[in-house]
């Protein structure tokens, strides 16, 4: 991807210490796999827009599928979405520059990868959707109170950046969506 070898350590380096990574892949198996199913999925998406051709969206819906039956299918769904405005940046990028048919060459293989991963996952995705649709609980909508019932002070913030999250606050992204931590500093300092 025409990344140097120093670049591209420190962003494994980081990718990998990550303290959320760190912290929900000791108490949360699909954690695992989404961590290391990330940089393979957007590796594939990245080869597919280079090189459009069937069997990079092949290896992108196996990929994708794979993932989905480990469990855990909201990851897959909501990379689809992250996936989604990256091949319309694309697109639009390509047809602004009178590309039209560089960017139909993308947007083919690209729908047939998602039609081979809706229809693979199409067995186990329709009993789940039905289940959900049948449960009080997943239904119910989330009150504004519970949304913001962990806020993030300044406390908390000066504590993540030495890896010592409020457990408590840990399921809420206030709690570490802000994280910068020491490790992720140096290491861009050495930039």
């Amino acid at each position: 991807l025409k990344v140097t070898t120093p670049i591209s350590i420190i962003g494994t380096l980081i990718w990998n210490t990550y303290p959320y990574n760190v912290t929900m892949a000791t108490i949360w198996p699909p954690e695992n796999i989404l961590i290391m199913y990330l940089p393979i999925n957007f590796l594939f998406l990245e080869k597919l827009i280079e090189k459009p051709q069937i069997k990079f969206a092949l290896l992108f819906a196996m990929t994708k599928t794979l993932f989905f039956f480990y469990g855990y299918p909201e990851y897959p769904l909501i990379t689809l979405v992250f996936e989604l405005l990256l091949i319309a940046i694309v697109l639009t990028k390509r047809i602004d520059h009178g590309q039209l048919k560089k960017a139909v060459t993308l947007f083919v293989p690209y729908a047939f990868s998602l039609m081979v991963f809706l229809l693979t996952s199409a067995p186990l995705l329709l009993p789940m959707y039905e289940a959900k649709t049948t449960s009080y609980f997943r239904t119910e909508p989330l009150s504004f109170d519970k949304f913001v019932g962990f806020t993030m002070t300044l406390r908390d913030f000066v504590y993540a950046q030495l890896f010592k999250f409020s457990p408590n606050k840990l399921w809420w992204a206030s709690s570490y969506v802000y994280y910068v931590g020491i490790f992720n500093l140096a290491c861009f300092m050495l930039l």
